[in-house]
């Protein structure tokens, strides 16, 4: 619930910082120029790639996270299992 809440408010400020710097600008880029474009434009779009680059970045490393967890997961409750067993052939 907070990182919704943190997401939306930085959504805000980035959206505020752009709409208030809305002059016509031209991108150069190393292979040429885009024609002359709002500078709000510039960095909302330069915004939404980072987002992407950022979650097709980050989304393998999750995963392979997840997996760990769960494979973790069931060592703890096979080892758990084991514990329980052999308190009870202990009695």
């Amino acid at each position: 619930m907070w990182s919704l809440i943190f997401a939306l408010f930085i959504a805000i400020l980035i959206a505020a910082f752009a709409s208030l710097n809305s002059t016509l600008v031209s991108v150069n880029y190393i292979f040429g120029s885009a024609p002359t474009v709002s500078l709000a434009l510039v960095i909302l779009l330069s915004v939404l790639l980072g987002v992407i680059l950022a979650t097709l970045f980050g989304t393998p490393q999750y995963f392979k996270n997840m997996r760990k967890i769960r494979e973790l997961e069931g060592k703890a409750k096979s080892s758990q299992g084991e514990t329980i067993n052999y308190e009870e052939e202990k009695r």
